[in-house]
């Protein structure tokens, strides 16, 4: 499943699998 998260404070999306 996809998992859309905020890296840190650069705010920067990412995206991972899991």
């Amino acid at each position: 499943r996809a998992l859309r998260y905020f890296d840190g404070a650069a705010w920067t999306p990412h995206v991972v699998w899991r």
